[in-house]
């Protein structure tokens, strides 16, 4: 189907999932909430005992937490808390099963104290400095196994020790990285605390054991059907800190907007989430919008051009042309955005550089008002880079856009499909690379792509989003095809990454937006509310701060209607 035909009559919007921009704040917390009000509540039992959620599939579905990254981490949020929450009206953070933490006059410490008396469920006892220390260990344990945490790394490298200082106090030891606070908080959610006394006294139970390793959270794992479902019970007992309204939670998964539709409408399901073009229908039907509080899913195209060799010189594959500055001006100038945004991102905020937003640290006016000039859409300015950089007609440049599966971006594929289609219209060639994830895991990894673009969405966490999307710090050594970056780029985001004071961030990361806007080190799209389509029937109020990493969090803070 071709992208005219897309844009008369759109099957697939954009379904907004991401994370939320948490910088690198005050770093002692309020006061831990009450728990709220639970099953005995005198208003009566909710009208559903299961609630259900009818998602889109993550891509990869393990019951090992170690091999879950990212959106996929929807799936095993229920069942597991952080040292540091986030609230989920403001996105600011908040003690979870830390009570309160401290960077060191070191500059490169951070001593947490921990909640006392939370208990692990299933009966594995109670959360102590001992499962924060072996919960580290056990995430970075095997890097070997496939396909592992991509963070993993990040953590063996960045933490150097933590040091127990008694059952409720630990003092993480590390190579000073801004991004820490936010990676050890519910905003990534990536180091979730599991109980080490399960472990000792069951062993590694493999990659899929039948179920996880037990956490501290108001729910507690029940089965899954991989590609189906995962199902949730609440945790026996009075949860420390909030006990869910409803008893049950199912996350259910289809690719299928309509199929998700159809299951809302009949209350089937009570929470879903679907593009554009089905809103009104679910509106029309008494359906109601849940949005996040914090604005800003990042959707953008990806050059996958760059790995860096063993030895560190760039780069494996010298003759990318995705290398060429003019080529890449020349594809971003060949995109029509205003039409995108009408097909497929309506609700959306446009992006006039990744990673950076007008209200974020380090922005520059001057990005918005020289858009036009240097971004804006324009084929026959393209045509001529290209030319310049030596394609034309008789010798066109040929690249390749990767399908990709997105549980952020159903419509991901007709966006490449449409960005493919007007390339074409600037006398590009452009071959569409569909293959399943396991196989574009693997061809990423033996540096298969050298000249391709894809559409990507992830953190709106600023300062942790330049070195993970334009640079290799965060798989160098580790080797695998990387976005576009250079010697330059790369030597910015480490300083960024080794940078604790917020205003020494925000000049590096102005240099590094004017490098990346300057040399066009990505396809700039638009930013995307987080929306939830709740039935009311069944849902009295669901408040989330929208895009954190696996962007449906606070779940068991659902109110449920009695």
């Amino acid at each position: 189907m071709g992208f005219l035909r897309r844009l008369s009559s759109v099957r697939f919007g954009l379904l907004a999932l991401a994370i939320a921009p948490m910088l690198l704040a005050a770093c002692t917390g309020a006061p831990a909430p009450a728990p709220a009000a639970g099953p005995s509540d005198p208003a009566g039992p909710p009208k559903t005992n299961k609630l259900v959620m009818f998602l889109n599939p993550p891509p990869n579905e393990f019951n090992d937490i170690r091999r879950v990254c990212c959106f996929d981490i929807t799936a095993m949020r229920p069942m597991y808390e952080s040292l540091v929450g986030i609230d989920r009206a403001t996105g600011k953070y908040t003690p979870k099963l830390a009570t309160e933490w401290n960077l060191e006059p070191d500059g490169k410490s951070f001593r947490f104290k921990l909640q006392k008396g939370v208990q692990f469920n299933r009966g594995h006892g109670e959360f102590t400095a001992k499962d924060v220390d072996w919960s580290w260990h056990h995430q970075t344990d095997d890097l070997s196994k496939s396909p592992p945490n991509i963070f993993a790394p990040w953590w063996k490298n960045t933490i150097l020790r933590i040091e127990t200082v008694n059952d409720y106090e630990v003092v993480y030891h590390i190579k000073p990285d801004s991004t820490f606070m936010d990676m050890i908080s519910e905003s990534s959610d990536q180091m979730p605390i599991r109980s080490k006394a399960q472990f000792d006294k069951e062993g590694d139970a493999g990659d899929n054991p039948a179920k996880p390793v037990a956490g501290t959270g108001p729910y507690d794992f029940k089965d899954r059907q991989i590609g189906s479902y995962i199902r949730y019970e609440r945790a026996a007992g009075k949860h420390w800190r909030v006990t869910p309204d409803f008893p049950e939670l199912e996350l259910r998964w289809s690719r299928e907007a309509s199929v998700r539709l159809a299951a809302l409408l009949a209350g089937e399901a009570h929470i879903t989430t679907l593009p554009d073009d089905l809103m009104p229908q679910a509106e029309r039907s008494g359906m109601k919008i849940a949005a996040g509080k914090i604005p800003g899913t990042r959707s953008w195209g990806t050059w996958v051009c760059c790995a860096r060799t063993e030895d560190g010189k760039y780069y494996r594959d010298n003759s990318s042309p995705l290398l060429n500055v003019k080529v890449r001006q020349a594809l971003n100038k060949a995109i029509d955005r205003d039409s995108l945004q009408k097909a497929f991102f309506k609700r959306s905020e446009r992006m006039y550089i990744n990673h950076m937003h007008p209200t974020w640290l380090g922005w520059d006016n001057k990005w918005e008002r020289q858009w036009g000039e240097l971004y804006g859409y324009d084929v026959e300015a393209a045509k001529k880079l290209l030319a310049e950089a030596g394609y034309t007609a008789a010798n066109p440049l040929e690249t390749n856009i990767a399908i990709r599966s997105s549980t952020v971006i159903p419509g991901a594929p007709d966006v490449a499909d449409a960005i493919a289609s007007m390339w074409r219209a600037a006398g590009v060639k452009v071959n569409m690379i569909q293959s399943d994830t396991p196989t574009q895991t693997a061809e990423l990894r033996a540096f298969k792509w050298t000249n391709h673009m894809y559409i990507d969405a992830s953190a709106t966490v600023q300062v942790f989003a330049w070195p993970n999307r334009n640079s290799d710090l965060f798989n160098f050594p580790r080797q695998q095809a990387a976005s576009w970056f250079d010697a330059d780029t790369n030597r910015i985001n480490e300083q960024l990454m080794g940078e604790l004071n917020e205003p020494k961030q925000a000049v590096i990361m102005r240099e590094l937006g004017d490098m990346m806007y300057n040399r066009f080190g990505s396809v700039p799209l638009f930013f995307v509310p987080v929306e939830a389509v709740v039935n009311p029937q069944f849902v009295a109020d669901y408040t989330f701060p929208g895009p954190l990493y696996g962007a449906w969090t606070h779940l068991e803070y659902i109110k449920a209607v009695r």
